[in-house]
């Protein structure tokens, strides 16, 4: 019998982890890292991590209150979710050549989701 596995997929928006509804309406969850870390404490199989952002640099989360501070990217988000996280990851979002997939991979993805 093959073994269920967890794998999560988690949305990043302009910084916020959101849900997305047919990718229209999306309501805000809170921070990229935070989630993470509580799907490694229950043990999920693998991440996949998919940027849907519009623009880029835009990742300001209007908040000055926070511990971590704001990021400026997507990759200082992959950094600090690598950190946090006991299992494979998969990045996606904005690949648009070579460079694109070596980055993400250098900032410590697992491997890269393309369209």
């Amino acid at each position: 019998m093959k073994k269920k596995r967890l794998i999560p997929v988690l949305l990043l928006k302009d910084g916020w982890l959101v849900q997305s509804k047919t990718f229209t309406k999306h309501q805000n969850l809170g921070n990229p890292s935070f989630a993470v870390k509580r799907l490694s404490e229950w043990a999920a199989d693998e991440l996949i991590y998919l940027d849907i952002s519009r623009g880029e640099n835009q990742y300001d989360m209007r908040r000055e209150d926070l511990r971590d501070g704001n990021k400026r990217g997507f990759l200082e988000i992959i950094e600090d979710v690598s950190l946090v996280s006991f299992m494979p990851i998969t990045m996606g979002g904005k690949i648009k050549n070579i460079n694109d997939i070596s980055l993400r991979l250098s900032c410590g993805a697992d491997k890269v989701s393309i369209n």
